[in-house]
């Protein structure tokens, strides 16, 4: 069972970090409203599955007692920041006037999800 819940984990990191990119990128071009609020209802279901699956993994596999968890949920809290940030800004349907700005935010997510698998898969401390 553990298993399936961690894959299924996988999965909705997917697409919660794939409809942020895909958000921030939309947020530049200044898509439609209607496409905004379907995008956010992904952005959403991606975090609540997170979320709630990675609950679920630390509680029942014990992770909780370990330290590379607790760097990793620190990490994981302000990559849900970001999404809150870029899920105002599709509400608002503010457009993105610079393509810096898109470009930043999408390597800053990148690169914490690259640092939370570092962390959840090596396990280094």
């Amino acid at each position: 069972m553990y298993e399936l819940i961690k894959q299924a984990h996988f999965i909705a990191i997917f697409i919660w970090i794939l409809s942020m990119l895909v958000a921030l990128f939309s947020l530049k071009i200044g898509a439609s409203g209607r496409f905004s609020k379907a995008l956010r209802g992904i952005m959403s279901i991606g975090i609540s599955f997170t979320w709630l699956l990675g609950v679920y993994m630390a509680y029942f596999g014990g992770h909780y007692i370990s330290l590379w968890f607790w760097a990793k949920l620190l990490i994981v809290f302000g990559l849900s920041g970001l999404h809150g940030k870029i899920a105002g800004q599709l509400r608002k349907n503010e457009k993105i006037n610079s393509y810096t700005s898109v470009i930043s935010m999408s390597v800053l997510t990148l690169l914490t999800v690259v640092l939370v698998l570092y962390l959840a898969l090596l396990k280094p401390f």
